[in-house]
């Protein structure tokens, strides 16, 4: 949504910053619901989910969590709040690539997830391709 129409002009438009809204909630409500079977995969395995041994994931979660919050609590688009929204939307995909990255094995090539990091990388440089657009038009104007 940010590469197609760019974050400041998803700000302009009530019905498009309410569908980003709802698309990052989603995303968080999503990854709420994947910690909780992630927590009893851990617990069925006894195994520990220690934080300082995924400390980047810990921090993408809590970030993934707060944004919705963060989006809720300021209605205006500021520089702040542009930076964090890019710098979260960079972060997750680094994390799922990485993340998908340790499944492909020498024996199981695992394409979907190869896929899956070739769409996200896409994504990031379409939406950095947009940012860089639209904060280019706005110096320029």
């Amino acid at each position: 949504m940010i590469g197609y129409y760019g974050l400041k002009s998803i700000y302009k438009s009530e019905v498009k910053k309410n569908i980003f809204h709802i698309l990052i909630t989603s995303f968080a409500v999503n990854h709420i619901i994947h910690l909780f079977f992630v927590s009893q995969f851990f617990k069925d395995q006894v195994m520990e989910l220690s934080i300082l041994e995924n400390l980047h994931g810990f921090i993408t979660f809590i970030f993934l969590i707060g944004l919705p919050i963060l989006l809720l609590a300021y209605d205006k688009l500021n520089k702040l709040i542009y930076s964090l929204i890019i710098l979260n939307l960079i972060n997750v995909t680094y994390f799922i690539s990485i993340t998908f990255y340790s499944r492909v094995k020498p024996a199981d090539d695992a394409y979907l997830h190869q896929v899956g990091i070739l769409i996200m990388i896409i994504a990031v440089l379409y939406m950095l391709f947009r940012v860089f657009k639209e904060n280019r038009s706005v110096n320029n104007s």
